[in-house]
């Protein structure tokens, strides 16, 4: 929480220093001292409006989004389904880029011929066909992540919140028959006897139920400890190093900023007493501890 004390008054100005803390917010009622500021010149004129932050762009995220759309639109174009298959969603209308069926595809794209075709993994290469290659791109990939996760500003358990959530997930929702109840099940009937294959196999059901209950267990415990406000922090003291390694380069905390600042009727004159960085601002008498904080955070920067 930013304080601001006052000190003796000059003539014509006003003093305050300002300090601002890692988490600053709006000054609460236990607070023992507030600011004002005050001047006994005549009328002045409305202050102008000024822009105390330079407006950023975040760029990454849109440019993931348009490269993932451009390469649906690609792989779509190439699949042509009206030209491989009578049994396509919205041919009428979308053409050749009209979807697989429901059953070939549930999430409304294209064949898995056309995925293979572009570089999806295919897990019979991999494991029977020994292709280390596709493996060591899925690593590369994870560990690609992992290594952003470390940089300031980056929240890296959301990296490893969704991959520990989507490995369980596939345990849930990719579960593969075994290869004899499908040939079986393709089969001519009687081609082999009486006998039956169940569709999983027991490690298969097994692996199921135990993902499904870690997956409820950890949701539910997660959003009781953030409903209870519990920080992890005050039981894992080093957890925080798998967000955020500091090195000569960077901090992971962001330090305490000290600025003086004074006020000659609408101007502020602001200070930052770290770097020794200066700068005029044109000021607001209704601008609030937070603001200033603000600015000074910024200067300090």
């Amino acid at each position: 929480m930013g304080r601001v004390s006052d000190s003796p008054p000059v003539e014509g100005e006003d003093k305050l220093q300002i300090k601002v803390h890692p988490r600053s917010g709006d000054t609460t009622p236990n607070d023992k001292h507030h600011h004002r500021l005050s001047t006994t010149s005549p009328p002045r004129p409305p202050p102008q409006m000024y822009q105390p932050f330079k407006k950023h762009f975040s760029w990454l995220v849109p440019v993931f989004v348009v490269i993932n759309v451009a390469l649906f639109i690609i792989v779509m174009y190439l699949n042509d389904c009206p030209k491989r298959s009578n049994n396509c969603v919205g041919a009428d209308v979308l053409g050749r880029f009209a979807f697989q069926s429901l059953k070939e595809n549930p999430l409304l794209g294209p064949s898995g011929p056309t995925l293979q075709s572009m570089g999806a993994l295919e897990v019979k290469k991999v494991v029977e066909q020994h292709e280390l290659a596709a493996l060591l791109t899925l690593v590369l990939i994870i560990a690609i992540n992992l290594a952003v996760g470390i940089l300031p500003h980056v929240d890296n358990f959301a990296h490893l919140g969704g991959f520990g959530t989507g490995f369980l997930l596939g345990f849930v929702f990719l579960i593969r028959p075994q290869y004899a109840w499908v040939r079986q099940r393709n089969s001519p009937p009687g081609y082999y006897g009486n006998s039956s294959k169940p569709k999983y196999k027991i490690y298969q059901r097994v692996l199921l139920v135990i993902s499904l209950i870690i997956l409820v267990a950890g949701f539910v415990s997660g959003l009781v400890l953030l409903l209870r406000g519990v920080d992890g922090n005050d039981h894992c003291p080093w957890c925080h190093y798998l967000s955020c390694v500091p090195t000569p380069l960077w901090k992971c905390k962001p330090e305490q900023v000290y600025c003086e600042s004074s006020t000659i009727h609408n101007q502020l004159d602001l200070k930052c007493l770290s770097n020794g960085k200066s700068k005029v601002y044109t000021f607001d008498a209704t601008n609030s501890t937070t603001s200033l904080e603000q600015l000074c955070s910024q200067l300090c920067s």
